[in-house]
């Protein structure tokens, strides 16, 4: 499977490539280029999130008109014009928020969404614009002091807001929070009923932990995951049982957060395993470390824990490695290191904000 990148050049050329999944890697490489649409030129602020279930290929996507126009929605690419038509899409309420069809070669026409309503067609070799400031190979021009000090900034803004995450108290708050990791990105409806379910049991007149998470395991299968494209040791059931034995003990006796270390996540997984639980592996223990244990204990404890959340190892994300890439750097990751990029990520890369990225323009950040 073979496909050339789209240069950043006022040209046309061909592609070569042979089946639409192979045009995803080079539609989100497209943040910042213009393009020549069947409702005139488009600029593209943010190619949009993978889609990994059915429907549109890719959601939330913002394009920007060359009237200044904005729209948000999903984004559908085929390999030509029919590919919409064949396949249906016309009036199916799971392309509704359609705003932009992209295709590999061909004519932009207009597709009809429904009987009324047309969105435009993107060629992808009908580049005609060029992207904002590239940030690309910033290390020796911002040096690893200045870079370091300015993603410290981003990280302590997400450091307080998972602190603000569990300034509620009250044991609702704690249990929704804390289930919220389960599956942070996807299956919301899932994890809302399991909740509640929670709740529910906490609710009830004698709370008896072991009882408490069987039965949670029973209704976790009864729900419906949707995995799309996650590996199977990726599922949620595997964190049910851990994340609601930590639900409980924060929601019923809070003051147990200062004994809860990786150590002590590591001896309830050991626990919970012998009997016949499924647990999550390492890298999810780092997770709820600095995700849940170390907020929920700065905040019930009064504390300063940003410095040792800094310090907590993870296992470096792909789109954090991505990044380090395009900026050349090569440093060590920490947790709080790495949600400082994630942070970074979404106030200005997803946005396609690179005119007004701390990194570009770190002079005004850094006095």
């Amino acid at each position: 499977m073979q496909y050339q990148p789209v240069e950043i050049k006022n040209r046309v050329f061909t592609l070569k490539i042979s089946e639409e999944a192979s045009l995803y890697p080079l539609w989100q490489k497209q943040r910042g280029n213009t393009f020549e649409t069947s409702q005139g030129a488009v600029t593209i602020v943010d190619p949009g999130v993978l889609n990994p279930y059915s429907g549109p290929d890719f959601r939330n996507a913002v394009i920007r008109f060359k009237s200044g126009k904005v729209r948000r929605g999903d984004v559908e690419i085929h390999q030509n014009a029919q590919g919409w038509a064949r396949h249906g899409h016309k009036n199916d309420p799971a392309y509704a928020n359609v705003i932009l069809q992209v295709i590999k070669d061909g004519s932009p026409a207009d597709i009809a969404l429904n009987d009324i309503r047309r969105i435009p067609t993107l060629v992808l070799n009908q580049l005609t614009g060029k992207p904002g400031q590239s940030c690309q190979a910033l290390a020796p021009e911002l040096g690893a002091g200045i870079f370091g000090k300015l993603i410290r900034c981003f990280s302590l803004q997400r450091w307080e807001e998972l602190k603000l995450r569990f300034s509620s108290p009250d044991a609702q708050n704690v249990v929704v929070r804390t289930l919220s990791l389960i599956d942070p990105k996807s299956n919301s409806r899932s994890v809302a009923k399991l909740q509640l379910f929670v709740l529910q049991q906490l609710a009830g007149e004698h709370i008896s932990i072991p009882a408490i998470l069987q039965a949670c395991v029973l209704y976790t299968d009864r729900l419906n995951w949707v995995m799309g494209r996650k590996r199977p040791l990726s599922h949620p059931r595997y964190r049910v049982a851990l994340l609601v034995l930590l639900a409980v003990l924060l929601a019923t006796d809070p003051g147990k957060i200062g004994d809860i270390t990786l150590n002590t996540l590591q001896e309830y997984c050991r626990i919970l395993t012998r009997r016949g639980f499924l647990t999550p592996g390492a890298s999810s223990l780092e997770e709820i470390m600095g995700n849940i244990v170390l907020p929920f204990r700065a905040v019930q404890e009064g504390s300063d824990l940003f410095d040792r959340w800094m310090k907590l190892p993870v296992q470096t994300y792909g789109l954090v490695k991505k990044r380090l890439r395009t900026w050349n750097f090569k440093p060590k990751i920490t947790f709080g290191f790495q949600q400082g990029i994630l942070q970074l990520e979404k106030e200005f890369c997803q946005p396609g904000g690179c005119e007004n990225c701390p990194l570009i323009n770190h002079e005004v950040f850094i006095a």
